[in-house]
């Protein structure tokens, strides 16, 4: 087995980390995914935890690939045979000198840096097999033949595990400190360099030690000089930068020729985006971020990386955030993982939408005299870590127009409609970017009474006027069973929501879209809504589930949960809430867009709803 090495905790020791503190009694900090967010308010220790991390050799580490429970397992069975084995028959008598291979193995609380299972274990394992091999007695012989025995048993176990070529970790590191830019800084008031005093300066203030040549800090000084290195290396080298170019390209600057020179004279890297050529300090701050986070991540692919980076979201642009975080989980990058420190409240709404993100929160506990800090892993739904940034969701008033949908579910279905539909008609619709050219809005379902965006007097004057927010909006409400009659009369709240839909219809007009089916889950087409109920029910065979009354007229205006509970055969486990609707609503939708791939696997209503959607962004991005 091909090892590589995912952090799933880190040991935090008494020697590197002993300002910090958990909650609970173990010093692990736990539960680290692909990308790991480090918040906090200023001076809460983050920082200061980020570089610790990076600058320490000898950290112990649990890896999600390797599974540490069991081998302790296989360690206390073997101490378990083996001691009961010696015990019975006095075998240290044999052994002599030799007697120390009897000694318990030790369990494994981390793996570090030393670690060495072939001297923990597998060493010891291969010694019991030859150790009293020479026939003297027939009970040397036998005692011979029985740790042969267990020393093979232990060791097929072991390498079941492991797998043979199992070996002592080795990862990369490279750290992008907050001090970094592409431009460079005068050394004496007047004449400019290459020199990188930017590392210079993070070396002296934070790694005392380290060589100013090492190549694990990358503060983007060096980026005129290492483009030039390759432009006049060898073919590869070329090949390398042209493909970096390209990088940016197709996934920040929506296909169009991108072209980093570094002209002869100048100190600084040009850029041209299209047929335009600019010297780089004249163009944005944020592309200028975007070539400098991901300049040394491209260059390292296929290396086993950790990533260490204060504060992406410098300069960067609400909508650069978004596709900057969805660019790290790409599959060229499979085998980094990354350890980011924020203040961007903006980072923490995006985890809703992206897998594989931990939050960390950080805060200095005051009641001490000494600095001493506090570690929690949080759930990125946690609103109140949003207090420790203070800050708001601010992407409303930085993108072009804004989609208002009742909550988080609809937000999820209708993004990947809006991928999928675009996707569709790729080669005559212009592709729009969420946070850039529309954000979402959340108005929390029944809040919707809360929001004026009617120009109606029989509105309270207390409701938040949304023009005021947000001119360019788009509104998509439930049906929610608006007007459905029940034993043949209309029940007097339905009715009113009935009513509310259409003065709301003819307030927003093109800008307004009321499902046609009681909830966005009821938007989903019956093939995709199978799909995710076998994959729930993963363990029980696939041919004791029937589906035949899974049909969408059907279901359409229905409880979604309800009906699924009601109406497919064979089914282990609940899928309605206590208010009939679909019980765990945002991991059922996660599952179900991975099922929508192209739009044969949208409804009509969905379809529909996504055409006014899109020509809605497009007329406000013309």
């Amino acid at each position: 087995m091909k090892m590589n090495y995912p952090i799933d905790s880190i040991f935090l020791n008494e020697d590197h980390f002993e300002s910090y503190v958990l909650l609970g009694e173990e010093r692990f900090l736990e539960n680290l995914s692909k990308i790991n967010i480090f918040i906090g308010a200023n001076n809460s220790g983050k920082s200061r935890f980020l570089r610790t991390f990076f600058k320490e050799e000898n950290l112990g580490f649990k890896f999600k690939n390797f599974d540490l429970i069991r081998l302790n397992q296989i360690i206390e069975e073997y101490n378990i045979e083996l001691s009961n084995y010696s015990n019975r028959y006095n075998l240290k008598d044999y052994l002599g000198s030799q007697s120390n291979i009897l000694d318990k193995v030790p369990n494994v609380k981390y793996i570090d840096r030393n670690f060495e299972l072939d001297k923990h274990f597998k060493e010891r394992l291969i010694s019991l097999q030859t150790i009293l091999k020479s026939k003297i007695d027939d009970t040397r012989q036998y005692h011979g033949n029985f740790l042969k025995e267990i020393g093979s048993k232990y060791l097929k176990q072991l390498d079941g595990l492991t797998g043979k070529d199992f070996k002592r970790y080795d990862f990369k590191k490279i750290y992008i400190p907050i001090l970094r830019g592409l431009r460079p800084i005068s050394n004496n008031g007047s004449s400019f360099s290459h020199d990188d005093i930017y590392l210079k300066r993070t070396l002296k203030d934070y790694f005392i030690g380290k060589q100013e040549s090492d190549k694990d800090i990358y503060t983007g000084l060096r980026l005129y000089e290492d483009a030039k290195a390759l432009l006049v290396g060898a073919r590869k080298d070329r090949d390398r930068l042209r493909g970096f170019e390209e990088f940016l390209s197709n996934n920040f600057f929506g296909g169009e020729m991108v072209n980093i020179i570094p002209r002869k004279g100048d100190d600084v890297v040009h850029v041209s985006i299209g047929n335009i050529e600019r010297p780089i300090y004249e163009l944005g701050d944020g592309i200028q971020a975007i070539i400098l986070l991901t300049y040394p991540l491209f260059f390292n692919q296929g290396k086993e990386m950790k990533v260490f980076i204060e504060e992406p979201e410098h300069y960067l642009h609400l909508g650069f955030q978004r596709v900057f975080l969805e660019v790290l989980t790409k599959p060229e990058f499979a085998s980094f993982q990354y350890f980011i420190t924020t203040h961007s409240n903006h980072f923490l709404d995006i985890t809703l939408d992206i897998d594989g993100i931990s939050i960390y929160t950080f805060k200095g506990c005051s009641e001490s005299e000494e600095h001493i800090f506090l570690i929690e892993n949080v759930d990125n739904e946690d609103a109140n870590i949003l207090e420790l940034l203070g800050v708001r969701n601010a992407s409303v008033f930085l993108s072009n127009c804004t989609v208002w949908v009742e909550g988080i579910t609809d937000r999820i279905y209708i993004r990947k409609y809006l991928e999928v539909y675009q996707e569709s008609l790729k080669e005559t619709v212009r592709v729009f970017k969420e946070d850039t050219h529309y954000s979402f809005v959340e108005y929390g379902g029944g809040n919707i009474t809360h929001w004026s965006f009617l120009n109606d007097k029989d509105e309270s004057h207390s409701n938040i006027a949304v023009e005021r927010l947000c001119g360019k909006l788009f509104l998509v409400s439930d049906k929610d069973g608006a007007g459905v009659k029940i034993d043949g009369e209309c029940n007097p709240k339905r009715l009113a929501k009935y009513e509310r839909h259409l003065k709301l219809k003819n307030s927003l007009k093109d800008r307004y879209y009321c499902l046609n089916s009681r909830e966005i889950e009821n938007t989903l087409r019956p093939s995709v809504l199978k799909e995710v109920i076998m994959e729930y029910e993963a363990n029980k065979n696939p041919q004791s589930l029937v589906f035949d009354s899974l049909i969408y007229d059907r279901y359409k205006d229905q409880l979604l949960g309800n009906f699924i509970d009601k109406q497919v055969k064979g089914i282990t486990r609940s899928y309605a809430a206590k208010s009939g609707t679909i019980n765990d609503k945002v991991n059922f939708a996660k599952k179900a867009v991975k099922y929508i791939n192209n739009i044969e696997d949208m409804t009509e209503d969905a379809k529909i709803m996504t055409e006014m959607i899109y020509n809605f962004i497009k007329e406000n991005n013309s």
